[in-house]
Formats: structure tokens, sequence, C-alpha cells
């Protein structure tokens, strides 16, 4: 589970990423606060996450740009799960809780991102004023939730700190995943 700001350098690699729907929708999955429900969108639940990421693809309509960015985002989760996360663990000491450690690094690269790139302010300025009125899709979607979700993550952002770096997920590290999951997402979106 990448940051929001991974999820955004991943949308900006795909063409039309930048939509502000689709941004919005690279984003979308974690707006859900309760772990099962997230867990359920994530796929996290199924035996072959893969397959049911293949099985959902084929019911959403991938022309609509916050569906594809929400198929996005379960691919660079897919990926950064089974890819970015071992290594990341094998990395820390035997006996530390991995997990807080994983989430300070990620949130740190996700500022770095945010403070450092040429992209990232207009990028989630962009989520934060996507107009919602004109989001149709057959997903279900709390609208307000989503609403306090977005303004949340500028806020955050925002108040991040701007000399934020991360030794664990440098921007070269960040830049290689999201080509490579944007050249995965390419398999999945109409051209």
């Amino acid at each position: 589970m990448p940051s929001a700001m991974i999820h955004l350098l991943v949308a900006g690699k795909i063409p039309g990423g930048e939509d502000p729907l689709f941004r919005l929708g690279s984003l979308a999955p974690d707006y859900l606060t309760q772990r099962a429900e997230k867990d359920a969108v994530h796929l996290r639940l199924e035996p072959d996450r893969f397959a049911a990421l293949q099985k959902l693809a084929g019911r959403l309509d991938l022309r609509n740009p916050f569906d594809a960015g929400w198929l996005v985002h379960l691919l660079a989760d897919l990926r950064w799960d089974t890819e970015v996360i071992p290594a990341f663990r094998a990395s820390v000491s035997d006996g530390a809780d991995w997990f807080p450690l994983y989430r300070k690094e990620s949130h740190r690269a996700g500022y770095a991102l945010y403070h450092r790139s040429s992209w990232g302010r207009e990028a989630m300025r962009a989520v934060l004023e996507a107009d919602l009125s004109a989001l149709h899709t057959s997903l279900e979607v709390d609208l307000p939730a989503l609403e306090g979700f977005r303004r949340m993550l500028f806020r955050k952002h925002e108040e991040s700190p701007a000399d934020s770096r991360s030794p664990h997920f440098p921007p070269e590290m960040l830049e290689r995943f999201a080509l490579e999951t944007a050249e995965e997402a390419a398999k999945f979106l109409p051209q």
C-alpha cells in the first residue's frame, strides 16, 4: 500500500492520468476506514488477487477515468504489497515491529514527492478540485466520505514537513515502480 503521492506518481505515467477524476480514482479505494471493507475492496481477501483484479477490470467501464484510476490503484497496491513490502520487511531487524516503520517511511516518501516534485502540489490540488458532480461510476462510492478523504489528504500534505526524505523509498526507486506499474496497467486500459 503505497502512499497517496506514490499513487499519483503512477497515475501521471499513464496516458490520460492527468484527468482530475482519474487522479481521484487512483486514490479513492483508500477512503474507506473499516479494515474488513478496505481489505475486500483491495481484493486482499481473494485467494488470487491478480485474477480478481482481471475480473474486476471486466466489470468496470475503463473508458471512465474514475473507474480506470480505481483499477490502477488496486494494481499498484497489489504490486507494492508483493514486491516492495517484502523487501522492506526483510530490511527491518528481527523482532522489530516493521509496520510503524514502514508507514513512517511511506509517508516521508510521499511528502518528499509532494514538496519536491514539479507536479506534486498540482496533482493533489486537482484531486481536491475534481468535480464530484461529474463522477459517474458503477462502483459503490460514499461521496461525502470521499469528499472528506480528499480534503484530509490535501491538508495532511500541506501540513507535512517540506524537508521529508525516505532513505528506504528514494525517488529513483519510486520512479521505476511507477513506470513498471504503468506498463502493467496498459494491459488493462483501453488505448
